[in-house]
């Protein structure tokens, strides 16, 4: 009952703790909405990861359960993000950094490898602050269209600088959610700047035991692991120095940012044929299994935007095939159409419910154009994994382009495949994002003989 004279603002000096007691003594209702502990426990881990995704220049620890959740505080997201998510993933994740309209853009993007079942994953900060935004997770995800599996979401930590002008976040009592003056032009940017992320890091790779061939390898002494930069230091003041902006990840010259680039896929020795579906391939740590299928259709899909509208991609048919179409594949027909035509397939319309086909890209259906065609329509109006609408009619011709499962290969002809999926730019995924090939490593072939 003490009188309060005067409030002010006053820094807390190293060392200070703060105890809450209490906490609920003025509203003891709210005690009974409260979950499970480890419930509230897991609420309270996502929010403190969250923050510490947000301010990697301030150190954290949260005492929970077995293993405490701790941060270094050295200004580096790379070493937060692997504080949250793994020591791994926190080496792999790429670097975001661009500017756009008086928007600014900085963090991390995992490589399309790294992937989870939901949207967890995607940490977005605007102005210093984790929100929840549909439209901004949307644009994230977006931005890997057919880079990842179908039902799979990126992992990525992103903050957004937005003139306060820009951005409203009063709309949500805990200030959890935001609304934007511009909210397309701000998603924009935002997917903008992941796609040159992942743009700029190159072929689709896969992470491997050894080490890369170069300066890194012949460098003096051991690397520390990252596990080992992760501890913090004896002298938590001393990282201070280290500090960077909200949000920002380490600059580009930082020995962490120069393992941002994504590797080829390593040389493969071409074992056999497996089921005449699968190659089978040994690799510098471990065994392939490449499904030829998907993988000619990532090769295919890749051609077939390549060359779009060039001569050369069509092929003249000696007689027009008439198709018959039922209403949807009409339908999709209509739409479609001019995507079609600059992917080498000439069609014109034939009455209301057929066209006619005079030319179609190599190896179009088979050699069945007419069935080749309904059931690339088909497929087509059932596609909504990719998004963009042209990709999609590319993603339907290219697989019905593309040589089928069951056809026996000779050698020769599974090195050429292997050799064309590597000079792709996505050789991890064919174009509706199901995986083209499966690494099986050393370590996991030995526990399964018990080595």
């Amino acid at each position: 009952d003490r009188e309060v004279v005067r409030r002010s603002a006053r820094a807390a000096p190293v060392g200070t703790t703060l105890t809450v007691r209490e906490l609920f003594a003025k509203v003891p209702a709210r005690r009974n909405f409260l979950g499970s502990a480890s419930s509230e426990g897991r609420q309270i881990t996502t929010l403190v990861s969250h923050y510490a995704l947000a301010y990697p220049g301030i150190a954290f620890r949260l005492e929970a359960g077995r293993r405490p959740f701790q941060t270094s505080g050295g200004g580096n997201l790379r070493h937060a993000v692997a504080a949250v998510y793994g020591a791994e993933q926190g080496e792999a994740m790429l670097d975001v950094a661009h500017e756009e309209n008086g928007i600014a853009v900085a963090g991390l993007t995992g490589p399309p490898s790294l992937h989870r079942g939901n949207r967890t994953g995607i940490a977005l900060f605007v102005n210093g602050r984790w929100v929840q935004s549909a439209a901004l997770r949307f644009a994230v995800s977006d931005a890997y269209q057919s880079e990842l599996p179908g039902g799979r979401y990126p992992v990525a930590s992103v903050a957004l600088h937005v003139p306060a002008e820009a951005v409203d976040v009063n709309v949500h009592p805990a200030k959890a959610e935001v609304r934007f003056r511009d909210q397309r032009g701000v998603a924009r940017v935002l997917r903008h700047a992941i796609l040159t992320a992942l743009e700029g890091a190159g072929p689709v790779g896969w992470t491997l035991g050894d080490a890369p061939a170069g300066e890194e390898a012949h460098a003096e002494g051991p690397r520390p692991s990252l596990r080992e930069r992760l501890q913090p230091p004896e002298n938590a003041n001393a990282q201070k120095t280290l500090a960077g902006d909200l949000g920002r990840a380490a600059p580009a010259g930082d020995e962490a940012g120069s393992r941002t680039q994504r590797e080829t896929l390593p040389l493969l020795r071409v074992v056999g044929q497996v089921a005449t579906t699968y190659i089978v391939a040994e690799g510098p740590d471990g065994m392939y299994l490449i499904d030829q299928h998907a993988a000619h259709e990532r090769v295919v899909f890749d051609r077939l935007k390549a060359r779009q509208g060039a001569e050369d991609a069509v092929q003249p048919l000696l007689q027009p095939v008439l198709v018959e179409l039922d209403r949807t594949a009409a339908a999709v027909f209509e739409e479609h159409g001019s995507h079609l035509e600059r992917l080498g397939l000439a069609l014109e319309p034939f009455g209301d419910a057929a066209c006619l086909v005079r030319a179609a890209p190599p190896g179009f259906g088979d050699g069945d154009i007419a069935g080749g065609l309904r059931a690339m329509l088909e497929k087509l109006g059932d596609e909504r994994r990719v998004a963009d609408p042209f990709d999609r009619a590319a993603a339907s011709v290219a697989c019905h382009s593309s040589g089928r499962a069951g056809m026996a290969l000779s050698l020769e002809e599974m090195r050429q495949l292997i050799e064309d999926l590597g000079a792709t730019t996505s050789p991890r995924t064919c174009p509706h994002g199901r995986p083209t090939l499966v690494h099986v490593r050393q370590e996991a072939l030995a526990r399964q003989f018990g080595r």
